[in-house]
């Protein structure tokens, strides 16, 4: 609802394919650059990242942040994932269950200076001045450290209220039980949110000139963890992956395993060189059979040679059953 600010974004998102480094394998990075190209100088800028952290079922997150690592989080209000004990959700949606993970979110080279939330007016009953944004002023106070309505986040409670002023919203670990969290507030998990960290150090903006924001995206799930001990297992990983950053990616790491003959392309079930529909028949005689082959390792959906032991039965067509096998269960 403002004025155009003639900005031009460029967006680019990278991963990496490495076997043996499980943290740079469920990371995804991106680097937003921003140009301002107006003829006038944009004085006070202030970038946000806007996050809708649905963690599986979206009824029952909540998030928090470490300032010293520059990351937001998100975690699940107990240890089953979902609005019910055997963890569905409403809308058909996805759930992780029980021991649901941790989706941290950190800034690599910029301070994270601000970090707000917003609560989606249409869900609950919030107060409006926490509501979504509508204004270009409402968005410029959300992404400075205030909300709708112009007071600033404070200390304690859900942070709108009559208290101290603070940048940053649940900066305390969830696991400490004298600290401002969301977990410790116990704050209603049926308000569905929307977290803004920001960069605002009064950044200007000269025709021409440009900003660097490197983020990572980075999914923390430790087996025989809860939903609480994955946040310090979270926590206790930023530090590698800003290391990794630091030194330019320069780890090693180890390419999966090659295949050089009678190998596996996933959703080649009928081994012709190409997926297509023909490959449902192969599947159709397949399916229901009982056939039980080896798990395959580090099996993958690209479409790159994999490796896999044979199975005891094949196709008329000599097609050994371990091609049907598209996702490697070893079903």
């Amino acid at each position: 609802g403002g004025d155009p600010i003639q900005a031009e974004i460029l967006l680019t998102a990278w991963a990496f394919d490495c076997a043996d480094n499980d943290l740079l394998n469920e990371t995804i990075f991106t680097r937003h650059k921003i140009i301002n190209r107006a003829i006038e100088s944009l004085d006070s800028t202030s970038i946000g990242l806007w996050v809708d952290g649905d963690l599986g079922c979206y009824t029952d997150d909540y998030f928090g942040c470490d300032t010293s690592l520059n990351t937001v989080y998100f975690y699940n209000a107990d240890n089953v994932d979902g609005q019910t004990d055997d963890g569905r959700c409403g809308g058909n949606i996805i759930t992780y269950e029980e021991n649901p993970p941790v989706q941290a979110i950190t800034f690599l080279n910029q301070p994270m200076t601000t970090l707000t939330y917003y609560n989606n007016g249409v869900i609950g009953n919030p107060p409006a001045g926490t509501t979504n944004p509508r204004q270009a002023s409402e968005f410029y106070n959300y992404l400075t450290g205030s909300w709708r309505d112009g007071s600033p986040l404070t200390l304690g409670d859900d942070g709108h209220y009559d208290g101290y002023p603070t940048a940053h919203a649940f900066p305390s670990n969830p696991n400490d039980t004298t600290g401002w969290s969301m977990y410790q507030l116990r704050r209603n998990p049926d308000l569905d949110i929307a977290v803004l960290p920001s960069v605002n150090n009064d950044i200007r903006l000269a025709p021409g000139a440009s900003i660097v924001l490197d983020i990572a995206y980075s999914f923390h799930r430790e087996e025989g963890s809860n939903h609480l001990q994955n946040v310090n297992f979270a926590l206790g990983r930023i530090p590698e992956l800003q290391a990794i950053y630091d030194q330019k990616f320069a780890v090693e790491c180890m390419q999966r395993v090659q295949c050089e003959e009678d190998c596996i392309y996933p959703g080649d079930l009928n081994q012709d060189g190409i997926a297509d529909e023909a490959d449902v028949l192969a599947l159709g005689i397949g399916i229901g059979r009982d056939s039980v082959g080896v798990l395959r390792d580090h099996s993958t959906h690209k479409w790159i040679a994999q490796d896999a032991l044979d199975w005891e039965n094949q196709l008329i067509n000599g097609t050994n059953y371990k091609h049907i096998d598209a996702n490697g269960d070893g079903i």
